[in-house]
């Protein structure tokens, strides 16, 4: 089994281990990740309030979505809509 180049190695594992990393983390873990990366995007924006408070929306709703992905990403699409409503599936 070969992954490729040594140096292409470590991205690939990331890439394949990550999902199965985030799932496992609760909320408040995910959430505070993704404060933190947010941080370092936001000293890319310019001084402009508006912008600060649009970038800062964006990515809270980002945040959320890849929250609310790592807790369900795992779950097929049937069961994650029964699971929504309140129903099991047997």
């Amino acid at each position: 089994m070969t992954f490729g180049e040594p140096r292409t190695y470590p991205r690939k594992v990331r890439l394949f281990l990550s999902p199965l990393v985030e799932s496992c983390l609760s909320e408040e873990i995910l959430v505070a990740c993704e404060r933190s990366r947010n941080m370092k995007d936001a000293s890319q924006v310019e001084d402009r309030s508006l912008e600060k408070l649009m970038n800062f929306l964006k990515q809270e709703v980002k945040g959320e979505e890849m929250v609310e992905l790592a807790q369900t990403g795992f779950i097929f699409p049937a069961k994650q809509k029964k699971k929504r409503s309140g129903k099991q599936i047997g």
